[in-house]
């Protein structure tokens, strides 16, 4: 509800990292409709319905400059999210960029399943993928699935952080962040 809502709103912006994962349907229209943002702190997950709340207040923390964001393959969230929101997207870090960049470039477009399980040795479901993000009230699967998309992704990040700037490609992985979110 608004409330919780508002309460998380002040909770997301007193923190310097988010990791960030939308949910959205794309059957039958033109562009993605966005069902759930999902945000998660070092501390909490939140899993918000953009199909009863008013989304627009996370521009804030979108285009603060201050705050980093964590996305895997950011590519389509922020397709979906400059279609719902009309927003540019500021300070990202893409985990899936920066195994790419450690890779040595091989193109390998690795998939956050395959990143929790390289990293922390475990499987995680991705049976709710294509799931109806539309319909109301969700499941409770569908819940822990969106959940589970930004569980990890503030380790993940935190490993490839140290391992980009041991091996001098921190600036080259910037550069190819801004050149990605645009």
């Amino acid at each position: 509800d608004d409330s919780s809502f508002d309460l998380a709103l002040k909770d997301l912006e007193s923190n310097d990292v988010l990791a960030i994962d939308t949910e959205f349907i794309w059957k039958n229209t033109y562009y993605p409709k966005l069902s759930l943002i999902q945000i998660s702190t070092y501390k909490k997950i939140y899993v918000l319905d953009c199909l009863f709340l008013n989304i627009s207040k996370l521009e804030k923390i979108f285009r603060d400059k201050s705050i980093l964001k964590i996305f895997h393959s950011i590519r389509g969230d922020v397709s979906v999210l400059s279609n719902s929101l009309g927003l540019k997207i500021e300070n990202i870090f893409d985990t899936q960029l920066a195994e790419d960049i450690l890779n040595k470039n091989k193109g390998d477009q690795i998939s956050y399943k395959k990143l929790v399980k390289k990293y922390f040795f475990k499987d995680i479901s991705k049976s709710e993928t294509n799931s109806d993000w539309e319909r109301r009230p969700l499941k409770e699967k569908q819940i822990d699935y969106a959940a589970e998309d930004v569980r990890y992704l503030h380790s993940i990040m935190e490993i490839q952080k140290r391992k980009l700037i041991s091996l001098s490609k921190i600036n080259l992985f910037n550069l190819a962040c801004e050149k990605e979110k645009s």
